[in-house]
């Protein structure tokens, strides 16, 4: 099943709990103040977290990017004989790739 299509909007309550939202949803997830800890920074907390969760659809496409980018980029360190830079455009591709396909459940 694919996620809720975003972008992602916060509310935030009045007592510091964050909504996340999409257009034409209600709240579908929830950062709440006292959950993980409460007191001083737990307001600031819940809102980072929200602020992560908001941005994790933009997240993802610019990850998917970055793959074709260093794969594209690792090709031509291998045209002009860079192992090292081939080696490494790869090996960061081929990580961003394990956290995307983590990302959508595939791994």
């Amino acid at each position: 099943m694919d996620p809720t299509a975003g972008p992602y909007f916060i509310r935030v309550a009045a007592n510091g709990d964050c909504g996340i939202s999409a257009p034409g949803t209600g709240v579908f997830a929830e950062m709440y103040v006292d959950i993980r800890r409460a007191g001083e920074g737990a307001k600031d907390e819940a809102l980072a977290n929200a602020r992560l969760y908001a941005a994790s659809p933009e997240l993802l496409e610019i990850a998917k990017e970055y793959v074709r980018v260093a794969e594209y980029y690792a090709a031509r360190s291998a045209a002009e004989g860079d192992d090292e830079g081939q080696r490494l455009k790869l090996a960061t591709a081929a990580r961003t790739a394990e956290v995307i396909a983590s990302a959508e459940g595939r791994s």
